[in-house]
């Protein structure tokens, strides 16, 4: 079913308030066609993991050494095999790097082959996130600890203070802006942002106080939650732009269109910054979805495991 949403939203001093209204679309045409992604010869269970924003892709698959990673890069797919342990994908930077844990150790991929990322005694590898910025840097959390890797040498590491002593890394734009979530007790949790050249700032929320997370920053958005509702921030106006209760966004890209799921149909949806109303990609049997700048929309199919993309 396609179908035309309208969504409101403001901001008050007691919180969000969410306005939403529907109205019938009789005849829209498709924003998209739904199509499978190229898979390397010889491995299944390929699973597309994370998109740069740029056309490059990269996910992880089972091959005839384990479950390895797999590049989309410059119009053709790669098997990038694993340096040992079975890979788990966690992003992938415009230029084809890709970083990954591999068993218990983070690595990175470039362009003449796996590296071990040097990680401090202790790391603790089940809460460990990595993301890799345009020019190659890498920087990762274990929970504890954040670290910068500079491109030119993974065996080294910088230590990065974390906004919080419990705090995850969720994101690293292209500008070095860093964005987290800390977490001050098991009841709550809290943005943070610190823009290059400055100190970590709290998110604003405004009265609410219980769990805010943080997703993905593309262009001058940050996207993320507060409570049950789907907000996005300009972390560097400061202040909290949007939110919705209706669609749990997982990605936007920088022209600020979004994707997500409806949370009352599972249809996959995109929708523009504002209020240009929702648009339904008429599938719901699709995960770990993310958006191109050009609009192409990632994902991976739940019946087959296969990687989509819609353009």
């Amino acid at each position: 079913m396609r179908r035309t949403v309208v969504l409101a939203a403001v901001l008050v001093t007691a919180g969000l308030v969410v306005a939403p209204s529907a109205s019938a679309d009789p005849t829209p045409e498709p924003l998209c066609t739904w199509e499978n992604l190229p898979t390397p010869p010889g491995v299944t269970g390929t699973r597309f993991v994370v998109g740069s924003g740029q056309g490059t892709y990269a996910g992880d698959a089972v091959g005839s050494t384990g479950r390895g990673a797999v590049l989309w890069h410059d119009g053709a797919v790669r098997w990038l095999g694993t340096p040992g342990g079975d890979v788990r994908v966690h992003d992938v930077n415009r230029s084809g790097v890709v970083v990954a844990q591999a068993g218990d150790l983070p690595v990175v991929h470039r362009a003449d082959g796996w590296h071990a990322l040097a990680t401090p005694a202790g790391w603790a590898a089940n809460r460990t996130a990595l993301r890799v910025g345009v020019a190659g840097d890498v920087v990762g959390s274990d929970g504890a600890r954040w670290l910068r890797w500079p491109a030119e040498d993974p065996g080294r590491f910088e230590e990065v203070a974390p906004p919080l002593p419990d705090s995850d890394l969720t994101d690293y734009a292209d500008d070095g802006t860093l964005v987290g979530v800390g977490h001050p007790d098991f009841l709550h949790s809290k943005g943070f942002v610190r823009l290059p050249g400055g100190g970590w700032d709290a998110l604003p929320t405004g009265t609410f106080s219980g769990r805010v997370g943080t997703k993905t920053l593309r262009g001058r958005l940050l996207l993320g939650y507060v409570g049950l509702v789907e907000v996005a921030w300009d972390p560097a106006g400061g202040y909290l732009a949007w939110g919705t209760i209706g669609v749990e966004i997982e990605d936007h890209n920088a022209d600020e269109t979004w994707v997500g799921v409806d949370r009352e149909t599972g249809e996959v949806v995109v929708l523009p910054y504002g209020y240009g109303g929702v648009r339904s990609l008429d599938r719901t049997d699709v995960y770990n979805l993310a958006i191109d700048d050009d609009g192409t929309v990632l994902g991976t199919d739940a019946r087959s495991g296969g990687p989509l993309r819609c353009r």
